[in-house]
């Protein structure tokens, strides 16, 4: 792409993304429902953004980079002091509800388009994740009454990391021989110790300095946002 043509697609997604949360807050329709068809508009419809030719091998890096950024904002409302009624709810939504909703995606997958037993199981944990961009929009424009709204919103964001590593665990199990459940296990285990490990240490460092006044007021969202993003760069690299 020419000089012109990226300066034109990175305007695109700013003038759209903004654009579509500005118009979502005065008009009322769920801000997803509008990023979605900008997004189509932009990309298949128009060409005027084509990721793959604007990020290059960048685009990977930065769309699990961004999700786990999400995730790391999304965890703020997960306030373990004042967690809503019921919050025994979630756990069953992340390990019962987890498990039947594959079975259906899977099973359906597999009955209804005739797929490989292999490629509805992974498709079948595909459609498991329901993470805080989608849950998100869809509290605000529904507004349930009741703790039901914080519920969803802690089964999103708890499901969202959990449906992800389950993903890696079962592409690698379904790609393998016959030891590919060992390795997928052994990956599984790695990659939540990893995660929790490196996590906490960015975590202490950050709540120790924090404490100490040893970050300005004015630096403490950035400091915050480069704790995040050194801890899932250091756990990505450690993996």
């Amino acid at each position: 792409m020419d000089t012109t043509s990226v300066t034109i697609a990175l305007g695109t997604i700013v003038v759209l993304g903004v654009g579509a949360q500005w118009l979502g807050r005065i008009t009322g329709i769920p801000t997803v429902v509008l990023l979605l068809l900008g997004g189509i508009l932009a990309g298949p419809v128009t060409g005027v953004v084509e990721p793959e030719e604007l990020l290059g091998d960048t685009l990977d890096p930065l769309v699990t980079l961004a999700v786990s950024l999400l995730l790391f904002d999304s965890g703020f409302a997960l306030n373990l002091r004042r967690r809503p009624k019921g919050v025994d709810v979630v756990s069953r939504l992340v390990s019962v509800g987890l498990l039947i909703t594959w079975a259906i995606g899977a099973g359906a997958s597999y009955l209804i388009f005739d797929m490989e037993a292999s490629v509805a199981v992974m498709l079948g944990v595909v459609l498991v994740v329901s993470g805080p961009t989608v849950v998100g929009p869809i509290v605000k424009a529904s507004r349930p009454r009741g703790s039901t709204g914080k519920l969803l919103e802690w089964e999103g964001t708890i499901l969202d990391p959990v449906g992800a590593t389950l993903g890696a665990t079962t592409l690698t199990v379904i790609t393998n021989d016959s030891s590919g459940l060992v390795e997928g296990l052994g990956i599984l285990v790695a990659t939540v110790a990893l995660g929790i490990g490196v996590g906490l240490l960015c975590a202490a460092v950050f709540v120790v300095a924090w404490r100490n006044y040893a970050i300005p007021d004015d630096l403490q969202v950035p400091v915050a946002f480069m704790f995040a993003v050194l801890a899932y760069t250091a756990a990505g690299a450690v993996r």
